[in-house]
C-alpha cells in the first residue's frame, strides 16, 4: 500500500490521468461542434442560364427552384463560370437553346452542368445528388411533353390530351422505412469516430507519459508492480475519458437511451485502455521508438476502423487489419448502440482483447524482471 501511494505522488501519473480529459475535450469540443448543424445548413447556391427562354424552360427552372431548398443566384454565364472557379457557386445548370422545341417533337433534349471537383466531399455529393434529382425532374418532364404530342398527333384535343397525361403521370405515394436510422445525422455520424479516437489518441500520448513516472520509479519497484500501478493509473483514466465525451454530447442535445449510454460508455472506456496497453507493450520492447510505431499504427487503425470506408472497399491490407484491430470493433459498437440495436458483441471482443493485452503486458514485465535478476545473480 506506501509503494501504491508513492507510486501516485508522482506528477507524471497525474499528467496521464489528465490527459484523458484533455483529449476528450480537444476531440469532441472542437471537431463535433462542426457538425452539430450540418444537416440543417443547406449551403450550397445554384445559377441556372436559361438560354432557350421557353415557357418549358421557364416552368423547369420554376419547378426546380421550387423543390429544391438552396439558394438561388441570378447570374451571367460568365459570372456563373467564374463564381464555379472560385467555388463561390457550386453548380450551374444550362439550358441550351431549342430546348422547348427538341421536347415537343418528341426529340431528347440536352442539359449542361457546370461544378468544381474541388469542392469539399460532402458538398460534392450533394451536388451530384441535385444533378440526379434535376435529371429525374426533366425526364418525367420530357415524357409528358412527348406523350401529349402523340396524342395530338392522333387528334386528340390539346387539353384533353393534357389532362389524360397528367392523371396517368400521378405521383406514385410510396413510405420510406430507414432501418437502423443514425441519430442527429451526420453529427451522430462523427460521434461514432471522434468518441474512439480521441480515447485511441490518448492512450498513444499517455502512454508516453506513463514510461516518464516508469523511469522515475524503476529503481523503487519491480517491472512487474510498475506494471500493475500503470493498469490502476489505466482504468481510472479510462474511466474518466467516456464520462467526460458523454457530457459534451449532453452539451449539445444529443438524446440517448440508458442503454445507448451504457453501450457507448464502455465501449469508449474500453478502447483507451486497450490503447494504453497496446502503446505500452511496444514501448516495453523497442522504447521510445514505440511511439512512432504507435502513431503508425494509428493511422493504419483509422483507415480500417470502418468509419471511413466499409470493411468491403478498403484494400486487402486494411481489410485484414481491420480484423484485429481495436479502432473497427470500437466504431462497429459505437454505431450499434447509437442505431439502437443494442447488441454487444463487438464491445466483448474488445473486453477480450483487452484482458489478452493486459495479460500479455504483465507477462512481459515478469519476464524482465526475471531476466533482470538472473543478470544480477550472473554478474
Amino acid at each position: 500500500m506506501k509503494g501504491f501511494k508513492e507510486y501516485y505522488k508522482n506528477k507524471y501519473v497525474w499528467v496521464f490521468i489528465a490527459l484523458a480529459i484533455f483529449y476528450q475535450v480537444l476531440m469532441l469540443g472542437i471537431f463535433l461542434p462542426s457538425y452539430h448543424h450540418a444537416d440543417e445548413n443547406h449551403a450550397m447556391t445554384i445559377a441556372f442560364i436559361d438560354n432557350d427562354e421557353s415557357a418549358l424552360s421557364e416552368s423547369v427552372i420554376a419547378g426546380i427552384e421550387e423543390s429544391l431548398p438552396y439558394e438561388i443566384k441570378d447570374l451571367s454565364k460568365e459570372e456563373a463560370q467564374a463564381a464555379i472557379e472560385d467555388l463561390s457557386l457550386q453548380l450551374l445548370v444550362e439550358i441550351p437553346e431549342g430546348y422547348g422545341d427538341k421536347m415537343l417533337q418528341g426529340n431528347t433534349p440536352e442539359i449542361n452542368y457546370y461544378y468544381n471537383g474541388r469542392l469539399a466531399t460532402s458538398m460534392l455529393g450533394e451536388v451530384q445528388a441535385v444533378t440526379v434529382q434535376i435529371e429525374q425532374s426533366l425526364a418525367a418532364q420530357a415524357r409528358v411533353a412527348q406523350n401529349i404530342n402523340i396524342l395530338t398527333e392522333l387528334g386528340v384535343p390539346y387539353e384533353q390530351a393534357q389532362k389524360m397525361i397528367e392523371r396517368s403521370e400521378a405521383p406514385i405515394k410510396h413510405n420510406v422505412e430507414v432501418s437502423d436510422p443514425l441519430p442527429r445525422g451526420l453529427y451522430g455520424s462523427m460521434i461514432c469516430m471522434f468518441m474512439p479516437l480521441g480515447a485511441y489518441v490518448f492512450g498513444l500520448m499517455g502512454t508516453a507519459i506513463l514510461s516518464m513516472a516508469a523511469n522515475e520509479n524503476k529503481r523503487r519497484f519491480s517491472q512487474l508492480r510498475l506494471s500493475v500501478y500503470q493498469k490502476i493509473a489505466a482504468i481510472i483514466a479510462a474511466l474518466l475519458v467516456p464520462t467526460v465525451g458523454m457530457l459534451i454530447n449532453y452539451c449539445f442535445g444529443v438524446e440517448l437511451s440508458l442503454l445507448q449510454i451504457a453501450g457507448l460508455w464502455v465501449t469508449v472506456a474500453l478502447t483507451a485502455f486497450i490503447s494504453v496497453q497496446l502503446s505500452g507493450i511496444f514501448m516495453r520492447f523497442i522504447g521510445d521508438a514505440g511511439t512512432f510505431l504507435n502513431v503508425a499504427l494509428l493511422l493504419v487503425q483509422i483507415i480500417s476502423s470502418g468509419a471511413i470506408l466499409a470493411r468491403e472497399q478498403m484494400l486487402g491490407f486494411f481489410s485484414i487489419i481491420s480484423v484485429i484491430s481495436p479502432m473497427y470493433y470500437a466504431v462497429a459498437a459505437m454505431k450499434n448502440f447509437l442505431f439502437g440495436q443494442g447488441v454487444w458483441s463487438f464491445t466483448l471482443v474488445l473486453a477480450l482483447m483487452a484482458v489478452i493485452l493486459a495479460v500479455i503486458d504483465l507477462i512481459c514485465a515478469h519476464v524482465q524482471d526475471y531476466r533482470k535478476k538472473r543478470y544480477c545473480e550472473q554478474g
